[in-house]
């Protein structure tokens, strides 16, 4: 479920610019477990989507201790303002984005080989 809503929230604004999404092809799914072991996974990562409207909370709290950035687009819930709040108080503001569109952009960006757009 939630790999097809982040996939939808992607490709929608994408299609209306008449882009072609430019990670999703990138993008990993992994199995649910437990706490724990999601952190030590969640260490290897690059960079982090933090979904929108539901927002990572206290995992996002964790995967920045880890040291993997978060890209994150606020909600109005609560949760969706933490991460906001830990990211300025980082001073990583720029990881903070406006829609969809900006956030698949700016992940593109950030996790392309060196060289590549260049």
């Amino acid at each position: 479920m939630s790999e097809r809503n982040l996939l939808h929230e992607f490709q929608a604004p994408l299609a209306r610019e008449g882009d072609r999404p430019p990670a999703l092809g990138r993008l990993l799914w992994a199995e649910r477990v437990p706490v724990k072991d999601h952190l030590r996974r969640a260490a290897l990562c690059d960079l982090a989507l933090d979904t929108w409207h539901y927002n990572m909370g206290a995992t996002g709290a964790d995967t920045l201790y880890a040291s993997v950035p978060v890209l994150h687009r606020p909600s109005t819930h609560a949760v969706g303002r933490m991460m906001a709040s830990l990211l300025r108080a980082l001073r990583m503001e720029e990881l903070i984005v406006p829609d969809a569109l900006e956030m698949l952009t700016l992940a593109a960006a950030l996790t392309a080989p060196a060289g590549v757009g260049k």
